[in-house]
């Protein structure tokens, strides 16, 4: 969005759509209150739009941004019109640069910054550091999945402690699926439908860029990090059958995995390890769907013995297991597979369907989307040391593909 820096009125309207926004403050002689932010107005009127940084900063926070030309304002005055739950205000007076942050409907402040203009850079760092502590925007370790809901296809961040959620922008893309996140946790890769064909795009979630990284005309899917390569694997079909190719995280120098490489069916689905020395696929061979395990170094492989259908593998944090899912006579349910000592074990006993199984950084946990009504997939939390399970969402939305960020994000 461009900026129109020869105004000297500014101002940006967010709109959030699908979740409420719970926001905590203390007001005087009261307890804690919550407000649910829906509708908010930043403006900045300095004459170089000294706070236009911090916008972008709140932006991750919100679905959608809304901009408008006009709008009668006085720097200084806390009259807006209705509608807003919370109001943004940045200033300049002469030297001095101000800033608030103010609930319209009860005119509480819930913070207010004023700064030399000199001290411009180190009054951005401290408004983005007292406005996350005044919204309770935080960093933190949050399960990301894709939902769909009336034809809408968007990514959403769920934080693990509060359940919050917020939506990450997707723009225009739709359907999504096949969501894989890099190892430091900046970029999201997925999957896009178009024109009869599958297409893997990256999204900066710094940036909030998207780049295609398919060239189109084929069907490319499954990415996946290999480690902290820097790299990507995923599957594509652009020489008429599945294989696994390797890319750099922009797309550069797509080629094929390992000439070494036989697959022995069709291929659904590929993994790596946290490390990068593993590689983990399922194949669909004579019926049933086999997963096996390939050393990347050695090019040796392993098959993995299961009486049934084994599909969706994905490495524990440590590498030491394989989570996958397992079906038998109709029967669906999380396994694991230690790879140091070659044994099996359930670790789900309902046998509804399940698909798309992750693990938590510490391995403490396994995610996974599961459909126990009808076509109404949602998001499951299992603990591993209780193995009580958990379910995330319960909605008439098609919730898949979760997995856990690798680092805290907003």
């Amino acid at each position: 969005m461009s900026w129109l820096v020869e105004r000297k009125e500014r101002f940006l309207v967010f709109k959030i759509s699908g979740f409420l926004l719970v926001l905590f403050f203390a007001l005087a002689c009261a307890g804690p209150e919550i407000l649910a932010l829906e509708r908010a107005l930043f403006v900045d009127s300095t004459d170089e739009g000294y706070f236009y940084p911090l916008f972008e900063f709140l932006e991750k926070f919100f679905d959608q941004v809304e901009f408008k030309k006009d709008f009668p304002f006085s720097p200084g005055k806390t009259i807006f019109p209705q509608g807003f739950n919370i109001v943004f205000q940045g200033y300049q007076k002469e030297s001095l640069l101000f800033f608030q942050v103010l609930v319209p409907d009860n005119s509480h402040k819930l913070l207010s910054v004023v700064r030399p203009l000199s001290e411009k850079e180190e009054m951005l760092k401290t408004l983005k550091q007292r406005i996350t502590d005044a919204l309770n925007f935080h960093k933190s370790f949050k399960i990301l999945f894709i939902r769909s809901e009336d034809g809408c296809f968007s990514v959403v961040a769920r934080d693990l402690k509060s359940g919050k959620e917020r939506t990450i922008k997707t723009g225009s893309l739709k359907p999504l699926e096949d969501l894989s996140i890099s190892h430091d946790g900046r970029f999201l890769f997925l999957v896009h439908r178009r024109a009869g064909y599958r297409e893997i795009w990256r999204l900066d979630l710094e940036k909030g860029d998207f780049l295609p990284l398919s060239c189109g005309g084929y069907n490319d899917f499954s990415p996946y990090p290999l480690g902290e390569s820097g790299r990507l694997i995923f599957l594509s079909d652009r020489n008429g059958e599945n294989e696994i190719f390797i890319m750099e995280q922009d797309g550069a120098l797509q080629k094929i995995f390992s000439e070494e490489v036989e697959i022995p069916g069709k291929v659904g689905k590929v993994t790596a390890s946290s490390r990068g020395d593993k590689i983990a696929l399922s194949y669909l061979k004579d019926g049933q769907w086999h997963i096996q395990i390939r050393d990347v170094f050695s090019d040796t492989t392993e098959e993995l013995d299961f009486p049934g259908n084994a599909t969706d593998p994905v490495f524990s944090a440590d590498s030491k297991e394989i989570i996958f899912v397992g079906e038998r006579n109709g029967d669906f349910d999380l396994f694991s597979f230690n790879l140091i000592e070659k044994s099996l074990e359930r670790l789900t006993f309902d046998p509804f369907f399940k698909a798309h199984p992750a693990v938590s950084p510490d391995g403490a946990w396994i995610v996974f989307s599961g459909k126990k009504v009808s076509n109404n997939w949602d998001i499951f939390l299992l603990e591993r040391s209780s193995r009580k399970l958990y379910r995330l969402t319960s909605s008439f939305a098609l919730e898949i593909s979760p997995l856990f960020t690798p680092v805290p994000i907003f």
